[in-house]
């Protein structure tokens, strides 16, 4: 007598199958993992930037990360789009050359308020790449 849920492993499909199976999964794994080692080298560094070359108080460049929270929104806005039309890659792609341009809007920034405004409406809309990656995208 096999043990219980044996029969549920085998007809289970695991993660890395699915991703080592399909080349989508596979460029879009890379495209999330360079994403996030981007932001892990970007976070620490946004700091210096605001104060260093914009001169911004560091109590200000610590607000910074609060414009993380329109990231839901722009999540919200993305995903009933998304729902809606069923074009997943194409919001996909759209996402993430939007964190490319946030990104390169942010290294160009000669105000003190541009990074916090391009934070807060372009990069947010780039974190909701990763939610498009549910399910059958199309």
């Amino acid at each position: 007598m096999p043990a219980p849920g044996a029969a549920d492993v085998t007809t289970t499909p695991s993660a890395v199958r699915a991703i080592v199976a399909s080349p989508l999964y596979r460029g879009a794994t890379v495209a999330l993992f360079l994403s996030g080692l981007g932001m892990s080298a970007a976070a620490p560094q946004i700091a210096l930037f605001l104060v260093n070359d914009l001169h911004v108080p560091l109590a200000t460049a610590g607000l910074y990360y609060l414009t993380n929270v329109t990231a839901p929104v722009a999540g919200y806005l993305i995903g009933a789009r998304s729902d809606r039309t069923g074009k997943r890659l194409g919001l996909f792609r759209l996402c993430a050359i939007t964190g490319f341009v946030g990104w390169a809007c942010i290294a160009l920034a000669e105000r003190a308020w541009m990074p916090f405004v391009i934070s807060a409406l372009v990069l947010a809309f780039s974190g909701a790449a990763g939610s498009q990656l549910r399910g059958d995208p199309r």
